[in-house]
């Protein structure tokens, strides 16, 4: 019986019904219409930033926003704050393909099943299995003393038969509990003439032990479970695209989102943070399910700050800015940006730009030269920076001139100005240094890409930190998810923290946590 009600509900959360033939990503109506109001609110607040821009990709926005499809989230934010419970909405279809799936886990991973059930539903298992060890004994030791009538004690001389069972009952009970025996009957403490109830109690007492420390184990696991303590973990309601320039003047973009730990008195061990991008593909409401399959990728987001490559480690004590570089290797970029490299400057298919291989890499760690990105058609030397392998051209060209080298197959061949000449108006981002205001009307535009292409794959950002919960030591995970409405385009998070002088703390304004100024 506890066999199929344990894999009943590991069916139930393993799968999905045999009617239920509907991908998670396809709604009805409904959905739809609720979809398309929320895509409306997020234009409108946005529309300080896009409708300035009559550009071609301002009016696919305003033509997909009204679109019949819409996009479910992996990670629902179902807590207030605009947080999320950590539970990824992804299950299994075809419920019969898994009934030997199912019994293969039951028989393997009990354990975590157990602990995976509702509170009330493990206790309520767990006494009825108590007390069947109870009645199930109190049967053993009737069928005992009938077999031995007078000799193990268990009745009274001038009962007529063996021990009732209530009296039965009450002798397992106290083996059990170990609580000291009320002995029934005529016998002695140790019967002596009964030798089957005397293996009866042995194995009565194994059995009771070996529950118990079970029972021990399973609520202490249950107790210091660290998932909930994820909840302290906050993160920023929208994630903020920008723009900025390097000193070198190279345009760059930039994925911000803000997080902070609530008990900070008691600071997160080992905390470090993950992000990757989901692209969902959309499937029109009324297509067949058999058409909608497909391929759900996560792909990993490189962290700049803290820098993946030192273990993306972080204290989120206090409020911390998680930075993605929207380089030409991120999943995220655009396809228009992502032909070019150094913000627009060097184009993919000019062959100076060497090869990922698959990888996926950090462009900005070709910027400070710990990674040479950019190469020479012609000698095949590598270059971290756009500046730097001009100069190198530029020098050679002089050199081979001053030489008398031929111009074919040289660098002398190379006209700086004519390849690179497409990346340098690219963008619009070499008019000046520094942070641009992408608030006004000339540089308004400059975030439609962004906005086709995340509306196009129906972009989703997964965003994990994990620790260590300082008191328990126990590995827990807090989720965060960003889609295409989260996403603001230009701006900065606005600082939350002030000084306490009187009690001489720092303190953090949750009110202004989420709040974001231009």
């Amino acid at each position: 019986m506890f066999k199929d009600t344990m894999l009943k509900s590991m069916m139930d959360n393993l799968t999905e019904t045999e009617a239920d033939v509907t991908p998670q990503w396809c709604v009805d109506e409904t959905q739809v219409e609720e979809g398309k109001e929320a895509a409306e609110v997020a234009w409108e607040e946005s529309s300080d930033i896009d409708d300035s821009s009559s550009s071609d990709d301002s009016d696919f926005l305003r033509s997909t926003q009204r679109a019949n499809i819409t996009t479910r989230r992996i990670l629902e934010r179902n807590l207030p704050f605009h947080q999320s419970k950590n539970t990824l909405s992804i299950g299994n279809h075809n419920k019969s393909a898994l009934k030997k799936m199912a019994w293969f886990i039951y028989h393997h991973d009990w354990f975590h099943l157990y602990l995976r059930l509702p509170t009330y539903a493990s206790v309520l298992i767990f006494l009825s299995l108590w007390t069947s060890m109870i009645l199930v004994f109190a049967g053993l030791y009737i069928a005992i003393d009938k077999s031995h009538p007078g000799d193990c004690g268990l009745s009274f001389t001038d009962d007529d038969g063996s021990i009732k069972y209530g009296s039965a009952f009450a002798f397992s009970l106290e083996t059990t509990t170990t609580v000291g025996y009320g002995l029934p009957g005529d016998s002695n403490a140790f019967f002596e003439n009964c030798p089957s109830v005397q293996v009866c109690i042995y194995f009565h007492m194994v059995l009771s032990m070996m529950f118990n420390a079970f029972l021990f184990s399973f609520f202490f696991a249950r107790l210091s479970r660290c998932e909930q303590r994820a909840i302290q973990v906050i993160f920023s309601d929208k994630a903020i695209v920008k723009r900025e320039f390097t000193n070198g003047g190279i345009c760059r973009y930039k994925l911000d989102l803000r997080t902070y730990d609530i008990d900070s008195s008691h600071p997160i061990v080992e905390a470090h943070v993950r992000i990757y991008a989901i692209k969902h593909t959309p499937l029109l409401v009324g297509v067949s399910s058999n058409e909608g399959y497909h391929d759900l990728k996560f792909d990993p987001m490189r962290v700049e700050s803290p820098n993946d490559e030192l273990g993306a480690m972080l204290y989120i004590s206090a409020p911390h800015i998680i930075s993605h570089h929207i380089g030409m290797y991120s999943p995220i970029c655009p396809p228009e940006k992502k032909a070019f490299a150094e913000g627009g400057r060097v184009p993919i298919k000019s062959g100076f730009v060497v090869d990922s291989a698959g990888f996926r890499l950090r462009e900005l760690d070709s910027h400070v030269e710990t990674r040479t990105g950019l190469q020479c058609t012609v000698c095949g030397e590598t270059y971290g920076t756009y500046k730097n392998l001009v100069r190198h051209i530029e020098q050679n060209k002089r050199l081979e001139a001053n030489d008398g080298v031929p111009i074919i197959d040289s660098h002398q061949e190379l006209n700086v100005q004519k390849i690179f000449k497409r990346g340098e108006s690219y963008d619009r981002c070499h008019s000046s240094y520094g942070i641009m205001d992408d608030s006004n009307n000339e540089n308004a535009g400059c975030y439609d890409q962004f906005k086709k292409h995340f509306k196009e794959c129906n972009l989703e950002i997964l965003v994990i930190i994990e620790g260590i919960d300082p008191m328990m030591s126990g590995t827990f995970q807090a989720m965060q998810s960003y889609a295409f409405e989260d996403i603001v385009y230009g701006g900065e998070f606005a600082p939350c923290m002030l000084s306490d002088q009187q009690e001489g703390i720092a303190k953090v304004d949750l009110k202004r946590f989420h709040k974001i100024v231009r």
